[in-house]
């Protein structure tokens, strides 16, 4: 449940789409790991992908929640780094390494941590570090920490203050190179005109031989055909690029229009240069229509160098759809030998028992099947008339088409509004956090 303010404006479209539909439920193994309270000492609300150690403990953030006492009273808490662990018996101990609590040290964590080799964990905050024009829980425009193992709660390094201004302000998940490089979104940063908080940038923070930590701008968005706002994770290749989406810019006379400025959004690619800022290249600008609007998450390569995403709107009409009754697309980007890439739609949601709003990204197993989960849809009234969500199997048939499979619906009790993507475990189990009460965090046998 990332706290971020998304206002909508797009015009009715018709939609097509090229998949085949699976109502029936899937024989999957759904078990809820551990269970998150309101407000609670251990958080509320997990806000990012889970991530495995070499040990199989798993690590992730909460938005919320940890200690109403220290700050950040009105979001229950200032939120949690926690460690899940095997407890050898078939269940999990949870462990929180670390509670927010003031502008100094962070709040509002969100996005996947990364776990260094020496075992330390580093991830970002939405806010707190004193510094920027950034609303919000504290003040601040977020930090990026680093946390180190000790006695009870670790202690934590800030390694950067965000400003908003020169840096950028805002950030999202962290991803590392090889060499112990960490690569970055912000959200907004001083320039360009999307909501009047900047387009945002991509950075790198570079450990520097004085033992700090060197950040460089890598791109700076503009809202214009280049997009602006990214947001989620960014995605390596082989040879060293950097893939990721931007949730508006693009076209910006599609008729789409957001906090983060006008167009639909696009995938981009960027690449180094000799001279130091790396060079943008537009993969895709969606439309809006049928072919998908507004992407907010991870993109996910397989084995070919085909990329996959979802958009958060676009794709099918239904009233019961939270994107002004647009519900949502999972779509592939193939690679040309030269030119722009090729988009295909392979599954349109439709709003009802199979989902709507894909607020995560898929990942991709090593048979090319995709897994994702969808923010609403499912046809379960409990959670109102968007229905609490499912999480999905999509998997190619023969003649090429694709079709979903259902692998979980969620009733409420047991889980609602998934909105960060899974990860794969041992035997290809998926883990994934969802929101219900205080949120969960779950695992599925598929």
């Amino acid at each position: 449940m990332k706290t971020r303010v998304l206002l909508f404006s797009l015009a009715a479209a018709i939609a097509f789409t090229f998949s085949l539909v699976v109502h029936a439920q899937a024989q999957a193994q759904y078990k809820i790991l551990l269970s998150f309270s309101q407000g609670g000492s251990n958080g509320t609300y997990p806000s990012s992908k889970l991530i495995f150690d070499s040990a199989g403990n798993m690590y992730g953030v909460t938005e919320d929640g940890g200690d109403t006492k220290l700050g950040c009273a009105l979001y229950e808490g200032c939120g949690v780094v926690f460690k899940l662990s095997p407890a050898g018996n078939g269940g999990w101990h949870d462990t929180s390494l670390f509670r927010f609590s003031t502008s100094t040290t962070g709040a509002l964590p969100v996005g996947g941590v990364v776990v260094t080799a020496a075992g330390d964990v580093i991830g970002t905050t939405l806010n707190g570090g004193n510094s920027g024009s950034c609303s919000g829980a504290v003040s601040g425009c977020g930090v990026v920490f680093q946390l180190t193992a000790g006695t009870g709660i670790w202690s934590e390094t800030v390694l950067q203050y965000m400003d908003t201004y020169s840096n950028g302000g805002i950030p999202d998940g962290l991803i590392a190179d090889a060499s112990g490089n960490l690569y970055g979104i912000n959200a907004v940063d001083g320039s360009g005109t999307c909501g009047g908080g900047g387009c945002g940038t991509i950075y790198r923070l570079s450990p520097s031989s004085s033992g700090g930590w060197d950040m460089t701008v890598l791109y700076t968005f503009t809202g214009g055909s280049d997009g602006g706002g990214p947001w989620g994770s960014l995605t390596f290749d082989a040879a060293g690029n950097l893939y990721g989406s931007t949730y508006a810019g693009g076209n910006l006379a599609t008729g789409c229009n957001t906090s983060s400025g006008p167009g639909c959004g696009v995938v981009f690619k960027l690449s180094p240069t000799d001279s130091g800022p790396w060079d943008e290249s537009v993969l895709y600008t969606f439309s809006g229509l049928a072919d998908g609007g507004y992407p907010n998450s991870d993109l996910a390569f397989d084995s070919a160098g085909n990329l996959y995403g979802t958009t958060l709107g676009g794709g099918k009409s239904n009233p019961n759809c939270d994107f002004y009754g647009l519900c949502g697309v999972v779509f592939k980007l193939s690679p040309a030998a030269s030119g722009p890439w090729t988009q295909s739609v392979l599954y349109s949601f439709s709003g009802g028992a199979d989902g709507a709003t894909p607020s995560a990204g898929v990942i991709v197993d090593s048979a090319g099947n995709l897994y994702g989960t969808t923010k609403y849809g499912g046809g379960n009234a409990d959670c109102g008339s968007y229905g609490c969500g499912v999480v999905f199997k999509i998997a190619q048939v023969s003649g090429g088409a694709w079709k979903e499979v259902l692998l979980h619906t969620f009733d409420g009790g047991d889980g609602q509004s998934p909105t960060e993507p899974m990860t794969f475990g041992s035997g290809n189990n998926l883990y994934g956090t969802a929101s219900a009460g205080g949120g969960v965090v779950f695992e599925i046998k598929p």
